[in-house]
C-alpha cells in the first residue's frame, strides 16, 4: 500500500514537471499608440510654403547657395529668403501669413524648444498676420536682442540690421523682450528698441509722419531732405533712400530744364501711405548767342 502512495506522489510530481509553463505574449502596440508615443517635438512640422512673389525673391541656402524663389517652394528650415528694391514676397503656413517687404531677409529657423514658428528677420521689414489660436510665431533680429512673439494679432516689425528695432501692433498682442527689458504691444501701440536701451512705447501717430524741406535754389543736382519715423520707407522720384536711425533722409537728385516735379512718398510699418510733391524749375544759365541771318548770303 505505501509502495502505491509513494508511486502515486512521484507520477503527480512528474506531471507536474512536464506541464508547460504559460508565457504571456507582449501585445504590439498599434501605429496610433506608437505615433502618440513619439515626443511631439520630432513631428514633421507644416511647411512653409511661398505664397506669392512680387518682381523676384532669393532663396539663400545655409551653405550661402543661391536661387531663385518662386510661389509653392518650400523655406526649408535654416534657410534665408531674400528681396532687392521693387521686390516682395508672402509666406503662408497654418493660415498664418507672411509678408517680407523690399529690400529684406528673412531666415526659418525652425524647432525651438517652446515648438513656436521660429524666425530670424536678419534687416528690413516683416508683416505678421496670426489667426486667433494660432502655434505662436517667434521672429528675432540679427544684430538686437529684441524678441517678438504673437499667437493672435497683426503686427509689422522692421530691423535696419544696425541695431534699431521697431515693432507696430495693427490687432491683437505681441510680446517683446530685449536686453533692455520687456513689454506687450495692443492694438495701436508701437515699440522701438535702440541696442540694449529700454523699449520706448508710444502709440502710432493717427497720420503718417512725413516732413520735407524742398530746394531753395534750382541747381542740376539739389538735395532733398525730410523726416519721418523710423522705419518708414521713402521714396523719391521713385527712388529708394535710406531713413537713419533719427528719422532723417537726404538725396540726391537731378534736375532738367524747365519745370521739374519732386515726389516724395512714404509708406509706414503699417503700409499706410502719404506723399508730398514740389515743383522746381530749372533755367537755361547758359550765355544767348545771337546771330545775324539778315545778311548771311551777301
Amino acid at each position: 500500500m505505501r509502495r502505491l502512495v509513494v508511486i502515486g506522489v512521484l507520477l503527480g510530481l512528474g506531471c507536474s514537471e512536464s506541464k508547460p509553463k504559460s508565457n504571456p505574449r507582449t501585445a504590439t502596440p498599434s501605429a496610433e499608440v506608437v505615433s502618440s508615443l513619439v515626443p511631439t517635438d520630432a513631428q514633421q512640422a507644416v511647411p512653409v510654403i511661398i505664397k506669392s512673389v512680387v518682381g523676384g525673391a532669393t532663396f539663400k541656402a545655409e551653405d550661402g547657395t543661391l536661387s531663385e524663389a518662386r510661389p509653392g517652394n518650400v523655406v526649408d528650415a535654416k534657410t534665408t529668403i531674400r528681396t532687392e528694391s521693387g521686390q516682395a514676397a508672402t509666406l503662408m503656413y497654418d493660415d498664418i501669413v507672411l509678408t517680407l517687404q523690399e529690400k529684406s531677409e528673412l531666415t526659418n529657423r525652425v524647432g525651438n524648444p517652446e515648438r513656436m514658428s521660429d524666425f530670424q528677420l536678419e534687416y528690413g521689414r516683416l508683416r505678421a498676420k496670426i489667426p486667433e489660436g494660432s502655434t505662436p510665431v517667434r521672429v528675432g533680429n540679427a544684430g538686437s536682442s529684441a524678441i517678438a512673439v504673437s499667437s493672435s494679432g497683426d503686427f509689422a516689425i522692421f530691423n535696419d540690421g544696425r541695431g534699431m528695432v521697431a515693432v507696430a501692433a495693427k490687432a491683437g498682442e505681441v510680446k517683446l523682450t530685449s536686453q533692455g527689458g520687456d513689454t506687450v504691444l495692443s492694438q495701436g501701440d508701437r515699440v522701438e528698441v535702440r541696442g540694449d536701451q529700454a523699449p520706448a512705447k508710444s502709440q502710432i501717430p493717427r497720420d503718417v509722419l512725413l516732413s520735407v524741406v524742398w530746394p531753395t535754389q534750382a541747381q542740376k543736382t539739389p538735395m532733398v531732405r525730410g523726416r519721418a519715423e523710423p522705419g518708414t520707407t521713402v521714396h523719391v522720384n521713385g527712388g529708394r533712400v535710406d531713413v537713419g536711425q533719427d528719422g532723417v533722409f537726404t538725396t540726391e537728385i537731378k534736375l532738367n530744364l524747365g519745370s521739374n516735379r519732386i515726389e516724395v512718398q512714404a509708406s509706414d510699418l503699417l503700409g499706410r501711405e502719404r506723399s508730398r510733391e514740389h515743383v522746381v524749375r530749372l533755367g537755361d544759365d547758359r550765355p544767348k548767342v545771337e546771330t545775324d541771318t539778315k545778311n548771311l548770303w551777301n
